[in-house]
């Protein structure tokens, strides 16, 4: 058989959250081969709808992943579009919400004005791998020799300060960029894994292998809950989790995508 790739979804709220008060986003289109993770800033308005718009914006786009910021910069009614889109959906989540939560809304709009994410996503073509990458989400590469990148090499995860704004004025911040696609293992993950991921790999263990042996979500919030709760060698801090992971050159790979729907079974299991 020739080796193909796997990839795997996973996503968990912060502890005592449901599945939609995560902040967190992914989303995949295999036919393109793109894939984005994104993670609304807590302190901005509706962070977490303006993550999920972003995402779908990202795997939408038919050009190469590095072109997205420049896609962007040039299309003034892409943006406006995305905009009101963001508004409506905003809109739309205050009149469902009980009167206090809508108040608290309300507030955070008068305050924070716009929705923030931070992003980090991919496009598989051929043997190349292009990334847009902003604020502390991260592209993570493991090769078969053993040799780690992380995109962008961030320093500490409690400090950032860059991420994609609603009104659009700091997209133009984003790192862009083309590598090789090498066998080995390719991880899209947001803040908390990412800096998960960095202390295991500073320690000189292998995160990666440890992740793509998780087989499905259930054993996923397991997981994250067991290292969250100090089970782990290295802590995991109690925040939104999401993460795509890939094998590349997988000699018992279909190019799958393997994962459990988000929705009310993953309910049921936060509240065991």
């Amino acid at each position: 058989m020739t080796p193909q790739n796997t990839v795997k979804t996973f996503i968990l709220p912060s502890d005592g959250m449901g599945p939609r008060q995560c902040s967190d986003r992914f989303a995949v289109s295999l036919p393109r081969g793109r894939y984005c993770v994104a993670d609304g800033v807590t302190n901005s308005y509706c962070g977490g709808i303006f993550a999920g718009l972003v995402c779908q914006d990202f795997i939408s786009e038919k050009a190469p992943a590095s072109a997205w910021r420049d896609d962007l910069e040039s299309e003034k009614g892409r943006k406006e579009v995305l905009s009101e889109i963001f508004e409506e959906d905003c809109t739309a989540l205050e009149k469902s919400l009980p009167s206090s939560e809508a108040v608290w809304l309300r507030r955070m709009k008068k305050r924070h004005v716009h929705g923030a994410t931070t992003l980090a996503g991919i496009t598989l073509e051929g043997n190349l791998i292009h990334y847009s990458v902003s604020g502390d989400s991260c592209l993570w590469i493991r090769k078969t020799s053993g040799d780690t990148l992380c995109i962008p090499a961030v320093e500490s995860f409690t400090d950032m300060t860059e991420a994609l704004t609603s009104d659009w004025s700091s997209v133009f911040g984003t790192l862009s960029g083309t590598l090789p696609l090498e066998n080995g293992y390719v991880i899209l993950a947001t803040d908390a894994l990412s800096a998960w991921m960095k202390r295991m790999t500073s320690s000189g263990e292998d995160p990666f292998t440890m992740l793509y042996s998780i087989p499905d979500q259930e054993s996923f919030a397991i997981f994250i809950r067991d290292i969250r709760d100090g089970k782990g060698s290295e802590p995991l801090g109690d925040d939104d989790v999401c993460a795509i992971i890939m094998k590349i050159g997988d000699p018992e790979g279909d190019f799958a995508l393997l994962s459990d729907p988000f929705t009310e079974r993953l309910d049921a299991l936060l509240e065991e």
